[in-house]
């Protein structure tokens, strides 16, 4: 995967023209660098997935944020370093509770954060950052939850907004807000956006009730151009006036984009998975917004910077202490070595599909243990990245499969024709609704890779029309699956089953009896899967 030349054309444009200094970033009255959608990547790509090779760890991002205020600081501009939600979900770093990468997250300089969905879907993870392990109460206000509340108390889990304000005189109103999300932990309530801009506090403190502010920051953990983007923009202009500038980040999606929602307004969004450090900047006294994309390669970094090494003593201790949470978690454990490299976007009958391996063979042979009479069925957002030949670590299989869900039973004799019209009624719906409201929205590959899978995947060979089948699916899809079933009049009855196997664990269990390294560094097709 490539990112448009225009986006590193324009880094190379600015250390080619910016001859009075150094560094290759157009610093305004304000200026944000971003990240977003991180979900625990905090210690880069390790795989041949980019090119450039995407090698910056958090440690690295410490350092060169550290850099570039410097350097800003120097031409007295101040510059904001933001996170934009999902930091779990995604390696080996990511436990439930998140214990080690919470501790990691905290040693970053953030100035405002806000949270994603994923931070949200579990008791453990939402309890344990907002609760029990003093995450949230470290960032001393700047942790920003808009439209999340603790359905207890009925009160914002962090604060509603705050103001960023610099050491040369800039203050940004800064806001967090979600989509409209409807599947998080009962422990949260996410208020839609449309109730929450009619309060009295949101149009108050646009008003100035709590002080003047040069511009507005909207962290938004949605689309780039999600309809709450332009619900929020629209609320904010009947409020104040239409020439002070609003910088939308967005993010969710997992892509670069950027785009100008009025003559004072942009949106940005700035990739995923640790591939991106966003910059973007634009002043209350005209109306123009500039963004860069930089890849988190260190070279890359280094030549935006205009120095040969950029490291910083706080960045290599950061750096030091992600090896360390990744030893301690023996993420490095090997279980087998993959003959090939199998594609999570690719289609299912594609020989280097990995969703293909997962429903013709890891399925079948390592849950079901061969009982064709079992078929599983499973929304195709679980698999999150690409499985890579040679090697395959603790940390390869969770960062592949990262969300530990466990199998459930949904119905029982179930004949091969209905289960055949159940799978047509679940692919029939909308697929931007299913990446719309899946957790899993976006497994890193391209949407046009992602369009070639269907929504649901059912296990095994195809079902016969007049054999009878028992129907199981993972935990994350037992309502729509079920709501599948009964809608065609046929009762459903979820049990949990396989109570030690997860759809992580099993891929484990797969690759070190199927794939052992003496044989799989060979080359050797050892895969069943022709």
């Amino acid at each position: 995967m490539e990112y448009p030349f225009c986006a590193i054309f324009s880094v190379l444009v600015c250390l080619f023209y910016r001859g009075e200094s150094k560094i290759a970033l157009n610093f305004s009255q304000i200026n944000v660098l971003v990240l977003t959608d991180v979900h625990s990547w905090v210690s880069g790509h390790t795989h041949p997935d980019h090119e450039p090779a995407l090698n910056a760890s958090y440690g690295d991002v410490l350092s060169f944020v550290e850099r570039v205020k410097s350097a800003a600081a120097e031409e007295g501009k101040d510059v904001f370093f933001v996170q934009n939600g999902d930091l779990n979900d995604g390696t080996g770093l990511s436990t439930s509770p998140p214990s080690a990468l919470q501790s990691i997250v905290r040693k970053m300089p953030f100035d405002a954060l806000t949270t994603g969905n994923h931070e949200l879907y579990k008791g453990t993870t939402t309890r344990y950052l907002f609760h029990s392990s003093g995450f949230l109460q470290h960032w001393n206000g700047t942790y920003l939850t808009s439209n999340v509340l603790n359905s207890t108390t009925r009160e914002h889990i962090g604060e509603k907004f705050t103001f960023l304000k610099g050491r040369f005189g800039t203050t940004v109103l800064c806001f967090g807000f979600l989509y409209d999300m409807r599947d998080a932990d009962h422990s949260v309530i996410v208020r839609t956006i449309t109730d929450v801009v009619a309060e009295n506090w949101f149009r108050e403190v646009l008003e100035g009730s709590e002080g003047p502010y040069n511009g507005i920051l909207i962290l938004g953990h949605m689309d780039l151009e999600d309809p709450s983007v332009y619900t929020l923009l629209k609320s904010m202009r009947g409020i104040i006036a239409d020439n002070i500038p609003i910088q939308f980040l967005t993010g969710h999606t997992h892509y670069r984009g950027w785009t100008k929602l009025d003559d004072w307004a942009a949106s940005f969004e700035a990739g995923h998975y640790l591939d991106t450090i966003g910059f973007c900047s634009f002043s209350s006294s005209f109306n123009q917004f500039s963004y860069d994309f930089i890849d988190a390669n260190v070279p890359r970094m280094a030549a935006v910077l205009g120095l040969s090494d950029f490291q910083t003593t706080a960045g290599k201790s950061l750096s030091n202490e992600i090896k360390a949470a990744q030893a301690a978690l023996r993420l490095n454990q090997v279980y087998g070595c993959a003959p090939k490299t199998y594609y999570s976007g690719q289609p299912l009958d594609d020989e280097n599909s990995l969703w293909g391996l997962y429903a013709s063979e890891v399925v079948p042979f390592t849950l079901f243990e061969n009982n064709a009479s079992r078929v599983l069925i499973q929304s195709t957002g679980s698999l999150r990245y690409d499985l890579y030949s040679g090697q395959v670590d603790k940390n390869d299989i969770v960062t592949m499969s990262p969300f530990e869900d466990s199998y459930w039973t949904v119905a029982q004799r179930i004949r091969g024709s209905t289960l055949k019209l159940v799978m047509a009624n679940l692919n029939m719906a909308s697929r931007s609704r299913v990446l719309e409201t899946n957790r899993r929205h976006y497994n890193g590959t391209a949407a046009t890779q992602i369009d070639k899978l269907p929504a649901y995947i059912s296990s095994g060979n195809v079902a016969k029309p007049d054999e009878h089948y028992d129907v199981f699916t993972a935990l994350f899809d037992v309502s729509s699956v079920s709501s599948a079933f009964e809608s065609l009049g046929i009762s459903t009855q979820n049990v949990q089953v396989y109570e030690k196997t997860t759809d992580t664990s099993i891929w484990s269990s797969y690759i070190a009896k199927e794939w052992p390294c003496e044989i799989g560094l060979k080359g050797l097709a050892h895969s069943r899967l022709k």
